[in-house]
């Protein structure tokens, strides 16, 4: 069974996936649903990517575009949550300097 845990008071969870699609000619989607520290949505898309053939950009590209968003909203404490470790971990060694602060899990 899954349980929602609460995080600190002023942060936000991002959860970002993204998967091949057979049924769209191999094109990737992604999606993002964006919760509160009570568990309530504050936002979510999805989004196909048409001239992307790999997850792992797909991914990239979601994770970008999905802080972005979230900035855009005024959240500037995020938790993001992906399943790409290697996308996790080339934003952790370039996120000196960036305004936002994050906690970034795999």
């Amino acid at each position: 069974m899954v349980k929602w845990i609460p995080f600190p008071q002023g942060w936000v969870k991002i959860n970002v996936d993204a998967r091949l699609s057979v049924a769209k000619k191999k094109n990737t989607v992604s999606g993002f649903i964006i919760r509160n520290k009570e568990g309530f949505i504050m936002g979510s898309r999805f989004k196909g990517h048409n001239l992307v053939r790999s997850v792992v950009i797909a991914e990239a590209i979601a994770v970008l575009h999905r802080l972005q968003f979230a900035l855009d909203l005024g959240f500037t404490n995020v938790i993001l949550k992906s399943d790409s470790k290697l996308v996790i971990q080339n934003i952790q060694q370039t996120r000196n300097g960036q305004r936002m602060r994050w906690l970034l899990k795999v």
